[in-house]
């Protein structure tokens, strides 16, 4: 049996085209980019029993921030059965050299611009094992 270590929204290869274009006409991309998915809750163990596994679901973005280190967008989750832990639903989008993703947290805790332009993302639900093995049932 696989152990999840967390669940999230992977966004299609369309979405993550779609989420960078717009990243850069807000501002540059940091070294790397990400733009892969939206954690709905990281804890190894975590029960993904009751999350619609395998279903596209769709995220709105509705902010976007970025300093020096991380770029992200806030994200609005257009499907009632999803509860994100986080107190800000995100994507990281592009991190810095000295950047980690989870500094987008910290970021959007500052503060964040709300845009009205944001695109709809699509993606699907499922977890990321121990093994960094994505997952769309359970096992």
């Amino acid at each position: 049996m696989t152990t999840p270590l967390y669940s999230c929204v992977k966004l299609t290869d369309s979405s993550k085209e779609n989420l960078l274009q717009y990243a850069v006409k807000k501002d540059h991309l940091h070294d790397k980019a990400y733009a892969h998915h939206m954690t709905i809750q990281f804890k190894k163990g975590l029960d993904v029993s009751n999350l619609p596994l395998g279903e596209t679901v769709q995220l709105q973005v509705t902010g976007y921030a970025q300093d020096e280190l991380v770029q992200c967008v806030r994200l609005d989750v257009l499907h009632e059965d999803i509860k994100v832990t986080n107190k800000h639903p995100h994507v990281t989008v592009s991190v810095s050299e000295n950047g980690k993703p989870k500094l987008s947290n910290e970021l959007l805790d500052k503060g964040f611009l709300q845009v009205q332009d944001g695109p709809v993302l699509e993606g699907i639900v499922g977890y990321y094992t121990t093994k960094n093995e994505f997952k769309t049932k359970e096992e």
